[in-house]
């Protein structure tokens, strides 16, 4: 190989190792290298390069038909570039989210055999609070999935008189709830108020406004058909 063809070479390697949008200059440069010595085959320059024979000859096919420059992505990817992409992966959460539905066992393997991995996973804040949120989310569609069969399940094996017991004691226990949660509120204004700065206390009265419209509007909707569109615009 003469001088001028591996300089050639040299600059090929280089643009190789900066990434996808190099390899045109990278076959460029495969192309006059060969053209600077005819000796030069697509077995010795894919030797010189790390590559395979077919990588070259495809290489130098894009090029000379014009088209986009292909090559073996197993055979060529840098551990750099390796890393770049699944950064660029791991940045889009939509992404990340199909890739552990499609590698479920990949996950759980990693969870269950390393202990670091796994602690950081649990530990991280935001990680803690998107698994409670889907953990929450997964378990109220649960109940909502049982409640609806024991509904339709009662409803088929009760007269009227005793469903209709049935969902006013239901009702009275929610109704308790409301209650319950009301006192445990009225506690904790009573211990906590009368510390509060004179701001501090009308920003608590203006909160305790705003919780008393809330549920009044709730209990209202919940008369009605309106109640969904309700919890959307208080979540919202």
């Amino acid at each position: 190989m003469n001088q001028q063809a591996e300089k050639h070479l040299v600059k090929a390697e280089t643009y190789l190792a900066k990434g996808d949008d190099f390899y045109r200059k990278a076959a460029e440069e495969i192309e006059a290298a060969m053209a600077a010595d005819p000796t030069l085959s697509d077995t010795a320059v894919g030797e010189r390069l790390g590559r395979s024979r077919n990588w070259v000859r495809n290489v130098r096919h894009n090029l000379t038909a014009g088209g986009q420059v292909e090559w073996d992505r197993g055979s060529h990817g840098t551990k750099a570039e390796i890393e770049k992409g699944v950064e660029k992966a791991l940045a889009d959460p939509k992404r990340v989210e199909q890739i552990v539905r499609d590698n479920p066992a990949v996950v759980s393997k990693a969870l269950a055999e390393d202990d670091d991995f796994a602690f950081d996973a649990m530990t991280d804040p935001q990680a803690r609070l998107n698994a409670g949120a889907a953990g929450h989310k997964h378990q109220e569609a649960a109940r909502a999935q049982v409640r609806s069969e024991e509904k339709a399940r009662n409803k088929d094996l009760m007269s009227e008189k005793e469903y209709d017991g049935l969902l006013l004691l239901q009702l009275g226990q929610a109704g308790g709830e409301i209650v319950q949660a009301a006192r445990t509120f009225a506690r904790t204004w009573s211990k906590n108020v009368d510390d509060l700065s004179e701001e501090g206390r009308e920003l608590a009265i203006d909160l305790l406004a705003k919780q008393q419209i809330e549920i009044n509007q709730i209990l209202d909707a919940a008369r009605g058909s309106d109640l969904d569109t309700v919890l959307a615009e208080i979540l919202g």
